[in-house]
């Protein structure tokens, strides 16, 4: 069937004008609220995807840090461990050092070309005179026979050795014999650095 509605009973009140404006601008006031709304959803979506870039950025940052923090904690245990070797060795050239100072035996290493690397307290005793010092000492006052002094030059570089009985001759004149070794000094390089 079919009902029938009368306007009293739907609407108690009758419409005017002003309703209709208060209804109209409530009406804007929702809209402008609702654009409001939507404006701050769009500002607070861009945000997030900002907040997501920089959260990322943040992260790989993170990671970079991270990787250079591995790389700097191995690159110091490698440079502590060159430093704790560097220690030993000198620890030990030093107790080298120390026998060689204090060896009855005249001690005398040269580079190469024959300018003194190391002189022994025995060397510099018997053989430098006060106004000579081993950097700047002639090996060929060494020996009597001043050929000496090459002839074990050449068999160092040739053979790597010499050993031979000669005459020396201390820095106070006096004439002795003498057993005298030579031999080339190898360096970590495995470049021959003395002898």
């Amino acid at each position: 069937g079919r009902m029938d509605l009368d306007p009293f009973e739907v609407l108690p009140r009758p419409i005017t004008r002003g309703w209709i404006d208060h209804a109209l601008r409530h009406a804007e006031f929702n809209n402008r609220l609702t654009d409001a709304a939507r404006a701050h959803l769009r500002y607070l979506e861009r945000r997030n995807v900002q907040l997501d870039v920089r959260l990322h950025e943040l992260e790989k940052l993170g990671l970079d840090l991270q990787r250079e923090n591995r790389q700097r904690a191995r690159t110091e245990e490698t440079i502590l461990r060159q430093m704790r070797g560097q220690e030993e060795t000198e620890k030990r050239l030093k107790t080298i050092e120390a026998a060689f100072d204090g060896a009855g035996d005249s001690i005398l290493i040269t580079d190469a070309s024959g300018a003194v690397i190391y002189a022994n307290a025995a060397f510099e005793n018997l053989f430098c005179a006060k106004d000579d010092s081993p950097p700047s000492y002639d090996l060929r006052k060494l020996f009597v026979n001043p050929t000496v002094a090459t002839t074990m030059k050449e068999n160092v570089t040739a053979l790597g050795t010499f050993s031979c009985e000669v005459e020396m001759i201390s820095s106070g004149g006096t004439v002795f014999p003498a057993l005298v070794r030579a031999s080339t000094i190898v360096d970590a390089t495995s470049k021959p650095g003395g002898r």
